[in-house]
């Protein structure tokens, strides 16, 4: 059971995890990047919607004034993964 408890401490310990989100496009340096949108499970899966939503259960980046009729804390956690592979031009 330790043994168990010390790998997961050390498992986790050892994630990366990044508040911000980095591009890793040559292009984002002057603005022509790939843009991105932070939206919730929940507007993702209405395509995206946000002004519009409101529930007291949901957090909404697109309209910060929703979160007025939140009852209780709400936390919300996400994550996105995106693979870039940049080469090198030949011809």
């Amino acid at each position: 059971m330790i043994k168990r408890l010390i790998l997961g401490v050390f498992t986790l310990g050892t994630l990366t995890i990044s508040a911000q989100r980095n591009s890793a496009s040559p292009y984002s340096y002057f603005g022509i990047g790939e843009s991105f949108e932070a939206v919730t499970v929940e507007q993702a899966s209405m395509g995206g919607i946000g002004a519009a939503m409101k529930n007291n259960r949901y957090l909404n980046f697109s309209n910060p004034a929703s979160t007025a009729d939140l009852r209780i804390a709400t936390y919300g956690i996400g994550g996105s993964l995106s693979l870039i592979t940049i080469k090198e031009g030949t011809t």
